[in-house]
């Protein structure tokens, strides 16, 4: 498990992100009560990739599907703002979009 920390408000490109670029979207689950929002993707071989914004402040999910129907991801990538706040943006293939905004970000491989 691993703890991605972001520095001088500047987007966090691989290696520190994994390589996510046609992992499937299996599910965005918010739980609510405990402040948390998280993208589980699946990837070769069987893994799996579970991104976790902690102490989320807004989620956002697009599923009209622009460039047709896909699960598949097409690029992640971190930014965190000056106020100190992660956001996770995830551009799927169908050419939706996925924002999470938190304090922390959590990457579990498993």
């Amino acid at each position: 498990m691993r703890t991605q920390a972001c520095d001088d408000g500047a987007a966090i490109a691989a290696p520190s992100i994994p390589n996510l670029h046609d992992a499937i979207l299996e599910r965005v689950v918010v739980d609510w009560p405990a402040g948390t929002a998280s993208i589980e993707c699946g990837t070769a071989a069987d893994a799996r990739t579970v991104l976790v914004v902690q102490h989320i402040r807004e989620v956002r999910v697009d599923k009209r599907e622009p460039w047709g129907p896909s699960q598949s991801i097409n690029s992640v990538y971190v930014d965190e703002s000056s106020a100190g706040e992660v956001a996770l943006y995830i551009e799927v293939q169908s050419g939706d979009d996925i924002l999470i905004v938190g304090r922390a970000l959590e990457i579990q491989d498993t």
